[in-house]
């Protein structure tokens, strides 16, 4: 099992222990972390599965060639909809970008509601 960290300069060994999120948590969890500086990357990480927690930046560079956090969100959101069996990770988002963090806070709501519509379904899966 693999956590997630994506950010096109920070490492993840520098910044994590500072996160508010982070405090109180085993430094030695750090080398379970891995660093993409892509959204693909960070999306081919999440394909390959065994992803337990991401912390995801929004500004990574150019967006028409990096992506951003935004698009891993759009990512995970589409698996939890179209798969009853993926659990996505804990999604942490530690960007700046306030206008940005809304837009990513709202699609980990939307992910957070997928979620909960699953666990109300029958066993027939209605609703």
């Amino acid at each position: 099992m693999a956590r997630l960290f994506l950010d096109d300069e920070r490492d993840p060994r520098e910044w994590l222990p500072d996160m508010r999120w982070f405090r109180g948590r085993d430094v030695g969890e750090l080398d379970e972390w891995a660093w993409a500086r892509t959204a693909q990357e960070a999306i081919r990480l999440l394909e390959a599965g065994d992803v337990l927690e991401v912390s995801l930046d929004h500004d990574l560079g150019p967006e028409d060639e990096v992506g951003t956090g935004y698009d891993v969100l759009k990512w995970i959101e589409e698996r939890v909809a179209l798969d009853e069996t993926y659990r996505p990770p804990m999604i942490h988002i530690h960007t700046s970008n306030i206008g940005a963090r809304d837009r990513m806070e709202s699609a980990v709501h939307g992910i957070e509601s997928l979620i909960d519509r699953r666990g109300s379904r029958g066993s027939d899966g209605q609703a």
